[in-house]
């Protein structure tokens, strides 16, 4: 198929929302500038063996990675149950969407905890915040 333009998504209207209940009732994280997901990393199995020429490999477990996240520090919903689920160690149901913008978007689905909840504030700025959230088990993708 010939090239026409470009299919890039645009990164404006990206949400990343908290769960929490049973189902997962959804609350957006406020005021985010900045959405990094790290990846999956395939851990490798080394099973080489007296009978093997070269050393050999088979795929482990996947380490689904974390997402970093930053924005404005607000002290609403979403960031206090993210600052809360830091302080107690707890895992919660996570919903980052993307392509708003399109008919269908994209939903990433994961389980995770934050990992750290930081705040800092500048002379003749604005309070900002990051935090890590370790992902656990499987990411669902859709569509």
């Amino acid at each position: 198929m010939p090239y026409t333009s470009s299919q890039a998504i645009r990164s404006q209207g990206a949400i990343l929302a908290h769960g929490a209940g049973s189902p997962a009732v959804y609350t957006e994280v406020e005021e985010l500038t900045d959405i990094q997901l790290t990846g999956i990393a395939v851990q490798s199995v080394d099973v080489t063996n007296l009978s093997s020429s070269s050393k050999e490999f088979i795929a482990g477990l996947n380490d689904n990675g974390s997402i970093q996240i930053s924005g404005n520090y607000t002290h609403g919903v979403g960031q206090k149950a993210l600052w809360a689920d830091a302080s107690a160690g707890t895992t919660a149901p996570y919903k980052l969407t993307l392509g708003s913008h399109l008919i269908t978007p994209i939903v990433i689905t994961f389980s995770g905890f934050p990992t750290k909840f930081d705040l800092s504030t500048k002379v003749d700025g604005k309070v900002e915040f990051s935090s890590a959230i370790k992902i656990t088990g499987d990411i669902t993708i859709t569509p």
